[in-house]
C-alpha cells in the first residue's frame, strides 16, 4: 500500500502553517513608551503551533513504522527517552521515510527540550482544544446504519424495538420543523411503541404514513423522489425475509431524513423570495446570532462559559459605582472597565497545555481577558479600547493648549474655515493611529507636540521662545502618561459616563407609537401584483444599530470633534451589548446556559 513520505507531509504542514492566519493585529497606545504595541494572537502561540505541527507529524510516521506505542500507555505514564528518540529517527533516515537536514536537527532538538521539561512544569504554549462532544452518527452515517442493520435483523422484538424507537426520534426531530405541533405523525413517532411481535411490518406502514404525507407538502421536483420510495414499500413481498425488511426500513429512514433536509431548504428559498429587504435582515441577524452561539458552545464546554462569565463578571467589582444599578446591567459596567485597563482585551481559544521548553516559562503579563461570550465580538471591542484612549489623549492634549470657548470660530477661521482646526488635526492623526490607515504607523509623540506648540503660537500672543517650547514638549510628554492625574481624572469621567449610558437601554420609539391608521379600508381588494407578504419582526440589534444615538456631554470633551467622534463610539459599543445580551439572554439573566437538545 503506498504511503506518503514524513517529508512530504512536512512540506504540507509548512505550506499549511504559511497560509494560515497570523491572528488579529491590533493596536493600543501605551502611555509609558508611548509607542504603538501589536496585539493578537501572540507570536509564541504562532511559533509553537508551527513545531506542535512538526513534531506531530513526526510521531504520526514514528508511532506507524516502530510501535510506538508498546512503550507509551498513557499520556501521563510513558517511557520514551532520549535515547530511544535519536536512534529510531535515525532508523527513519536509514529507511529513507525521513529527510536529514537542517529542520530535522532542529525536530530532534525541540523533542529532547521537550522530554527534558516534561516533568518540571508545564508550558503555557497550548493547542486549540475543542470540547468534547459525546459520538454520534458518523459524516456519511455508515456506522451508524451498520448498527441500526444490524439491531433490526435479529428476530427478537426486545432488540428491535429498542433501535426502532431511536429511529423515530430522529425521525421526529427532523419531521418537526415541516409539519404542525399537534400533526398525528408527530404523536405517533413521539409515542412509545406497542408492543408487537412484528415491529419492523409497524415500522414499514409508519414509515408510508410519513412518506405520504411529505408528498402533500413537498415541492414538485420532490414528488419523484417520494413516489420511488414508496413503490419500494409496496413492492416488499410479504414473506421477505426479515433482513431484507430490516434494509428497507433503514435505507427508508435514512432517505427520509434527507428528503427532509432538501424540504427545509426549499422552504427557506420561498419563504426567502417572499421577504422585503428589511425582513431578510432580520432573518440573517437571526441565524447569525444562533449560529454564533452553536460555534462557541462547540469550542468551550457549558460548564466552561458559565464558569467563566462569573469569574469575570465579580473581578474588579469593588472599583466599579455599580451599587445603585440593576443586577441585569452590571456586566455592562464591568465591561466598560475592562475597556478602560492598558492591558488590551483578549479572549483567547480554549487551550490545552503540551510540555515545551524552558525559554517558554517566563511570566505571564497581566491578562484582561473576556468571557466566551465575547468571542465574536472581541475585535470590535479592541478597536474601542484603542478608540476610547485616543479620546482621552486628545481631550488632554486640549486641556494643555487651554483653549477658551470664545476663541473656537476664530480658529475655525484661522485654518481656512475647512475645519482642519487644532482637535481636528489632533483626533484624525490618533484615529488614524488606531484605523491602521496606510502611513499612520510614522504618528509619534513629536507629531502631536507640534500642534500644541503650533496652536499656542497662534493663540499665545507673543512667540514663544525655546525654553517655553521645551517646556511645553515636556508637558506634552507628561500629559500621555498614563499615571498622569490629568490623564486619569479625563479617563474615569469619560468611562463612568459611558457605562452609565450604555447601561441604560435606548429609548426607541414603539412600533405602536408610529402606526397611523389607513384613510380607507382596502382589506381583501385585488391589485396588480398583490401577492402574500410573510411578516417577520425585526428585533432591537437593528433597531438599535439604526437609532440615533443622542450626544452624551462629559467635562473635558465638549469640543464639537470630540463630542461626535464619543457618539460614534457609544453606538459601536451599544451595538455590541445588544448583539451579545440578544445571543446571551439566559447565561446574563441566570448566570447558566439553557441548553436545547440540538445544541
Amino acid at each position: 500500500m503506498a504511503c506518503n513520505s514524513p517529508s512530504r507531509n512536512a512540506t504540507v504542514s509548512r505550506q499549511r502553517a504559511k497560509r494560515r492566519p497570523q491572528g488579529l493585529v491590533e493596536r493600543t497606545f501605551d502611555g509609558n513608551k508611548r509607542t504603538t504595541n501589536y496585539i493578537g494572537f501572540s507570536a509564541e502561540f504562532t511559533t509553537h503551533h508551527t513545531n506542535f505541527l512538526k513534531w506531530t507529524v513526526f510521531f504520526q510516521y514514528y508511532s506507524r513504522n516502530f510501535a510506538i506505542t508498546r512503550r507509551v500507555k498513557t499520556r501521563d505514564s510513558h517511557t520514551i527517552t532520549w535515547d530511544v528518540v535519536k536512534r529510531d529517527f535515525n532508523s527513519l533516515v536509514a529507511e529513507g521515510l525521513w529527510e536529514e537536514g537542517v529542520e530535522g536537527e532542529q525536530l530532534l532538538q525541540d523533542i529532547r527540550k521537550i522530554l527534558m521539561n516534561q516533568t518540571r512544569s508545564q508550558s503555557r504554549s497550548s493547542s486549540v482544544a475543542r470540547a468534547a462532544r459525546s459520538p454520534t452518527r458518523s459524516p456519511d452515517g455508515t456506522e451508524h446504519d451498520s448498527l441500526a442493520l444490524e439491531k433490526l435483523s435479529d428476530p427478537t422484538p426486545a432488540v428491535q424495538l429498542p433501535r426502532l424507537k431511536r429511529l423515530y426520534e430522529d425521525l421526529h426531530t427532523a419531521l418537526q420543523p415541516l409539519l404542525p405541533v399537534n400533526h398525528p405523525l408527530l404523536i405517533v413517532l413521539s409515542s412509545p411503541l406497542s408492543p408487537t411481535s412484528s415491529p419492523l411490518r409497524s415500522a414499514i406502514t409508519h414509515l408510508r404514513e410519513t412518506l405520504t404525507c411529505l408528498r402533500e407538502r413537498c415541492a414538485p421536483a420532490r414528488d419523484a423522489q417520494i413516489e420511488k420510495l414508496i413503490r419500494r414499500i409496496d413492492d416488499l413481498s410479504s414473506i421477505a425475509p426479515g433482513e431484507d425488511t430490516a434494509r428497507l426500513v433503514v435505507d427508508t429512514i435514512r432517505s427520509t431524513l434527507q428528503l427532509s433536509e432538501a424540504m427545509k431548504d426549499d422552504l427557506s428559498q420561498f419563504v426567502l423570495g417572499t421577504m422585503d429587504e428589511k425582513q431578510l435582515r432580520a432573518v440573517i441577524v437571526l441565524q447569525a446570532q444562533q449560529r454564533e452561539r452553536e460555534l462557541v458552545l462547540e469550542l468551550w464546554r457549558p460548564e466552561q462559559i458559565q464558569e467563566s462569565w462569573a469569574k469575570w463578571h465579580v473581578e474588579n467589582a469593588g472599583s466599579q459605582n455599580i451599587s445603585e444599578h440593576p443586577a441585569r446591567r452590571m456586566w455592562v459596567y464591568r465591561l466598560v472597565h475592562a475597556l478602560g485597563l492598558f492591558t488590551p482585551v483578549s479572549c483567547p481559544l480554549p487551550t490545552t497545555p503540551i510540555p515545551a521548553s524552558a525559554e517558554l516559562t517566563e511570566k505571564a503579563p497581566v491578562s484582561n481577558m473576556l468571557p466566551p461570550s465575547f468571542f465574536f465580538v472581541c475585535p470590535t471591542l479592541l478597536y474601542l479600547q484603542n478608540y476610547l484612549q485616543a479620546l482621552v489623549i486628545a481631550a488632554s492634549l486640549r486641556s494643555l493648549v487651554r483653549l477658551p470657548s470664545v476663541h473656537a470660530a476664530s480658529l475655525d477661521s484661522a485654518a481656512g474655515g475647512d475645519g482642519h482646526t487644532f482637535m481636528s488635526r489632533i483626533w484624525t492623526l490618533l484615529k488614524a493611529e488606531v484605523d491602521m490607515e496606510p502611513g499612520s504607523g510614522d504618528t509619534k509623540l513629536v507629531n502631536l507636540a507640534d500642534e500644541v506648540v503650533r496652536v499656542r503660537h497662534q493663540f499665545g500672543g507673543a512667540d514663544i521662545d525655546v525654553e517655553e517650547e521645551a517646556r511645553l514638549r515636556g508637558a506634552v510628554d507628561r500629559t500621555l502618561q498614563p499615571h498622569d492625574a490629568v490623564f486619569r481624572l479625563l479617563q474615569g469621567r469619560l468611562l463612568q459616563a459611558v457605562a452609565e449610558r450604555v447601561a441604560r437601554p435606548l429609548d426607541v420609539p414603539s412600533r405602536a407609537s408610529g402606526t397611523r391608521l389607513p384613510e380607507r379600508l382596502q382589506t381583501g381588494r385585488e391589485h396588480l401584483g398583490k401577492r402574500p407578504r410573510l411578516s417577520a419582526e425585526t428585533g432591537p440589534i437593528e433597531d438599535s444599530a439604526k437609532a440615533n444615538e443622542p450626544p452624551l456631554a462629559v467635562k473635558g470633551f465638549e469640543d464639537n470633534v470630540l463630542v461626535k467622534a464619543l457618539q460614534e463610539a457609544l453606538v459601536k459599543l451599544r451595538s455590541c451589548v445588544d448583539w451579545t445580551e440578544e445571543i446571551w439572554q439566559d447565561l446574563i439573566k441566570d448566570g447558566s446556559l439553557h441548553i436545547r437538545a440540538d445544541q
